[in-house]
């Protein structure tokens, strides 16, 4: 009886004080929040009551796509995958922001000329760091070293002729 008449006590409290501070737009927009976050969790709960537990062996490898598991199921990828995928990204955003600078720079006169000037250089000079630094380069100079060290073949092919018949 006691816990009733403090959760009671609480749910007043904190109607009111919601009626207090939120008013009726932002009131909509946290009952969604909550029944999204809700109707998750519920989902979630149902699935995990649900589903079957019965672990095999089999059902406990990892799946790939129906080969034999060869070698570690986790890789170590080489970082220049990352670089080269955030450099895109930086310079796709850049090519999203720069269409519309030149459709308008003439509306905002010799200070938006030199704005988009200033963004355009820093990027440049971001870009030459990137090249200088080596980033690049999907090959660098310790590659080729390493590939010396193991003696893989040379990838260069003599032209042979070959006869027309």
């Amino acid at each position: 009886m006691q816990n009733l008449i403090i959760c009671l006590f609480f749910k007043a409290i904190l109607s009111q004080l919601v009626r207090y501070v939120m008013s009726n737009d932002l009131q909509y927009i946290v009952a969604f929040l909550l029944v999204a976050i809700l109707f998750g969790i519920v989902a979630l709960l149902t699935a995990w009551v649900l589903r079957p537990k019965r672990p095999t062996f089999e059902k406990q490898q990892v799946y790939e796509c129906g080969e034999e598991i060869q070698g570690a199921p986790y890789i170590k990828y080489n970082v220049r995958f990352y670089v080269v995928a955030l450099l895109y990204l930086v310079f796709g955003v850049e090519l999203v922001l720069v269409i519309p600078w030149v459709a308008s720079y003439t509306d905002h006169g010799l200070f938006g000329l030199l704005l988009g000037l200033f963004f355009l250089i820093v990027l440049a000079v971001g870009i030459v760091y990137e090249w200088r630094k080596g980033d690049l380069d999907w090959f660098t100079y310790e590659d080729v070293v390493a590939n010396k060290k193991t003696k893989i073949p040379s990838l260069e092919i003599d032209p042979v002729e070959e006869e027309v018949e």
